[in-house]
């Protein structure tokens, strides 16, 4: 019954592996907490804007 399973298991356990050290989630080195010490990557953080050709997070209007 969970036979097929494993193989989607598998690829997700891998996939989050390698994301999270990619954006060093499990590293001491760099907190991923804070927006100013996140890596600015289009591909990992959608929220992203290109500004005088440098990335920086949106700002949201607060209601």
């Amino acid at each position: 019954m969970l036979k097929p399973l494993v193989p989607f298991v598998v690829a997700s356990v891998v996939f989050l592996i390698l994301r999270g050290e990619v954006l060093k989630q499990f590293s001491d080195e760099t907190p991923t907490l804070k927006t100013e010490e996140r890596p600015l990557e289009l591909m990992n953080d959608p929220f992203l804007k290109l500004v005088d050709n440098q990335y920086v997070p949106f700002d949201f209007p607060k209601n």
